[in-house]
């Protein structure tokens, strides 16, 4: 937790502690400033209780330090400064660097990483890892969590609290292990422990990225190994590419790549079977897909977060997308959790749901991160009345929910909801951010009458949601010629029909023959 405090000075006075940006088991780490440099640095400081086990935590604590100072060349990895000892505690000082965990980017994104992406990402962390081995230190303990997104893109390793030196008779150490991560030696008392640990943990990394599934445990593999091939869960990978991370994440190391450059240059060779790979969010105009009604209402059900939008030059902050552990975070999190009317477990058993007065959302001021569209529902009024519509508004609930997940990843929906009655044929839903008045989601429900084309009005809807073009109207002919045509033949039942922009779906649902309901959304909402 990053809080402010009252300073002081360690290391004979070198070092200003300013703030806490974390607490754990019997550490802090601190946010300082190097007075004879004149530079922010991170230091960890080991202040374990007193008893038989404290000079061995401090001398584990130091062992860790003289380790991570070994490999100050290596770039891969935050560098220490310097460590001391002072006044019966431990301290490490680091480099100051602005990154946030893998763990955090991946919770960010909208889908998986492909194979491409996730496996150039890890390619400095190869690097650093071969290294390391040269120099006889294996990390073994490679997670999301320990690699850090440095503000230039690349990743970095840090954590090196399970880190040990690489000898033939060395027999394993007791470590916290990470279920997923963890090969099968680190959990038998004589494992054999060698580069190919860290070959392990690396391909679970690579796994979880392209997949957005943990592997499964070691240990629950051993009997009857569960282990799902990633093109199981629809990740974007070619046949060669998953037999070589498989190999790289095999139970017995005897089968696994000895060595990081051996798997290095398996994920970087180039096969003959490699399958071409497409990707629908850099098309423009529209693509028309007709897929079950059940599977596309789950796909929905599902809403993301919105990192940063700019209109008209100015960037826009949303409510929860903070750098983890960082002042804003906290000091959101303590605003949830102090003023919640209610708060409730998630569907997935780990996540909590906090519900909040709708007046302390107003005055904390900040949008939701929820994906929106490229109207405010104050311009919807003007886009109707110009076009002469003649409706009626009645303002319904507002909810104000932050979901905060086990990583303290934020997802915030501040939203109210106003029905349009337009005409006498159509009711439109309307849900507005609640501080800036940004549409996030709009639907649309027509009777069908003569003289009324509902599938025209509807496309004209998205193109100004959305901002889109419409040369010539060509899309608006062809959006109602195929509803018209679909009714005729009647194919409508069990189906949606779904029109994609730039920026924005139309999701027609033809299932009625007696009306036309309609959804415009952001794109990014089904992660397309």
């Amino acid at each position: 937790m990053e809080k402010k405090t009252q300073t002081k000075n360690i290391g004979n006075g070198r070092y200003q502690l300013e703030k806490t940006l974390g607490r754990g088991g019997f550490g802090v780490t601190w946010l300082a400033t190097d007075q004879e440099n004149h530079q922010k640095v991170v230091i960890k400081e080991l202040c374990p209780p007193e008893g038989e086990k404290r000079e061995k935590e401090i001398r584990n604590f130091l062992r860790e330090a003289r380790m991570m100072a070994s490999l100050h060349s290596v770039r891969e990895i935050v560098k220490v400064l310097n460590y001391f000892e002072e006044q019966g505690n431990a301290y490490i000082v680091m480099e100051y660097l602005r990154v946030t965990s893998l763990r955090h980017y991946l919770e960010c994104q909208e889908e998986p990483l492909s194979f491409e992406k996730a496996r150039d990402m890890l390619l400095p962390v190869m690097n650093g890892l071969e290294q390391m081995h040269r120099k006889h230190v294996l990390h073994r303990d490679l997670t999301p969590d320990n690699l850090m997104l440095r503000e230039n893109g690349s990743l970095c390793i840090i954590d090196f609290g399970s880190a040990r030196e690489i000898t033939e008779d060395d027999q394993t150490k007791t470590v916290l292990l990470k279920e997923g991560y963890a090969p099968l030696e680190q959990y038998e008392a004589h494992g054999k422990q060698k580069a190919w640990t860290d070959v392990y943990s690396l391909c679970a990394v690579l796994y979880e990225m392209i997949t957005g599934a943990i592997p499964e445990s070691a240990l629950a593999r051993r009997g009857k190994d569960t282990l799902y091939p990633p093109s199981m869960y629809g990740a974007q990978i070619t046949s060669e590419q998953e037999k070589v991370l498989l190999k790289g994440l095999a139970l017995d190391y005897h089968e696994r790549y000895a060595s990081i450059p051996e798997l290095r240059k398996a994920l970087l060779q180039e096969t003959d079977e490699k399958e071409p790979q497409t990707d629908n969010k850099k098309n423009s105009g529209t693509f028309k897909i007709v897929i079950p009604l059940l599977l596309l209402t789950v796909t929905l059900s599902a809403w993301g977060i919105e990192l940063s939008t700019e209109r008209s030059g100015q960037k826009t902050d949303y409510a929860g997308n903070f750098d983890r552990g960082s002042v804003e975070a906290q000091e959101f999190l303590e605003l949830i959790r102090k003023n919640a009317v209610s708060s409730e477990t998630a569907e997935d058993g780990k996540s909590m749901i906090y519900h909040l007065p709708e007046k302390v959302i107003r005055s904390y001021g900040k949008p939701c991160n929820r994906y929106r569209l490229l109207k405010t529902k104050k311009e919807l009024d003007a886009y109707l009345t110009q076009n002469d519509f003649s409706y009626t508004k009645t303002e319904k609930e507002t909810e104000c929910t932050a979901t905060v997940s086990e990583y303290d990843l934020i997802q915030t929906d501040f939203y109210k909801k106003t029905e349009y009655q337009l005409e006498d044929f159509c009711m439109l839903t309307v849900e507005e951010d609640l501080n800036n008045g940004d549409i996030l989601d709009f639907y649309m429900t027509c009777q069908r009458k003569a003289g009324v084309e509902p599938g025209e009005m509807a496309s004209k809807l998205l193109l100004f949601l959305t901002d889109a073009s419409d040369p010539e109207g060509k899309t608006v002919k062809d959006l109602t010629a195929r509803d018209q045509e679909l009714l005729e033949q009647g194919k409508t039942e069990g189906t949606v029909y779904m029109y994609q922009w730039e920026e924005g779906l139309l999701i027609f649902d033809e299932s009625g023959k007696e009306s036309l309901t309609v959804r415009i959304l952001p794109r990014k909402s089904v992660g397309l």
